[in-house]
């Protein structure tokens, strides 16, 4: 996904805008002798294509997706979900005025953000039931105190807000009332119908004024207006956008590190784990 031109410059400021990945590099500005190629599976975002040429040009690395790429590290997975669901509940509590607090909220899904967003959303006060149809998972959730349904029970619940993570089966709008939400990375887990939204504010929308469903609009994890100022050592502006950019690179950097020395996956994890920790 292009977001506009070039935007950090591949100078000494990039470390800085990227200080996790900056991390990863070391103190040596590490970067692969040859250019490589990192492929990550469709539910890691794509980087602007502006910060990955700079990181290509920086460290030799490419970022790429493909069907057959990466899932990610562990760690990543766990910290990158987290920050999403921070960014998804900001900006739910920003566009629609809503207090999640003593409301029954449902999360249909059963990975890293499904898993972030349950934890947050009980933290403060929400009644939250999980939606999911991967039976380990049911059985993980359900061992740490919450509820758990099917998918196809989500229309029974009858919650007043509905997210979905696009972590497993995704649900169809017109089967829900309430305020519904995709928090995906990617666009689609929540399927709504052609000509879905009269808009009743900013980023909410209904099919008609008797509807009893909102669709609220959440950002992407890295928004169309996501740039940055080249030349700078600082991160202006989108800070969250910013860190899961960081998430990304940093990873990349540590699979390609160890790899280069024939290391495995998991100390990859580990020293992506040790950035993050700083």
């Amino acid at each position: 996904m292009s977001v506009g031109p070039l935007v950090p410059t591949p100078g000494p400021d990039l470390p800085q805008l990227l200080p996790l990945a900056g991390r990863v590099a070391g103190a040596h500005e590490w970067a692969c002798a040859e250019r490589r190629r990192i492929v990550w599976a469709a539910d890691v975002p794509h980087l602007p294509e502006g910060i990955a040429t700079a990181v290509e040009e920086r460290w030799h690395v490419r970022i790429g997706h493909g069907p057959d790429g990466s899932r990610g590290l562990p760690t990543f997975a766990e910290v990158f979900a987290h920050t999403r669901a921070e960014q998804v509940l900001r900006a739910f509590a920003q566009r629609t005025n809503l207090v999640l607090s003593g409301v029954r909220t449902t999360v249909v899904g059963a990975g890293p953000l499904a898993s972030a967003l349950v934890a947050m959303l009980t933290r403060v006060g929400s009644r939250v039931t999980l939606a999911t149809d991967d039976d380990a998972a049911a059985v993980r959730f359900a061992l740490h105190g919450h509820d758990v349904v099917p998918v196809d029970a989500v229309a029974g619940i009858a919650a007043e807000t509905t997210f979905v993570t696009g972590e497993g089966d995704g649900v169809v709008a017109d089967d829900l009332t309430g305020v519904l939400a995709d928090a995906g990375t990617s666009p689609g887990s929540l399927v709504v119908a052609p000509g879905e939204g009269i808009e009743s504010r900013a980023f909410v929308g209904r099919p008609d004024l008797r509807s009893r469903r909102w669709i609220v609009e959440l950002p992407p994890p890295f928004g169309e207006d996501f740039t940055a100022s080249s030349g700078t050592a600082t991160r202006p502006g989108n800070a969250v956008e910013w860190y899961l950019a960081d998430l990304v690179v940093a990873a990349s950097l540590a699979t390609v590190r160890a790899a280069a020395v024939g290391a495995d996956a998991a100390a990859a994890d580990a020293l992506f784990a040790k950035a993050v920790r700083g």
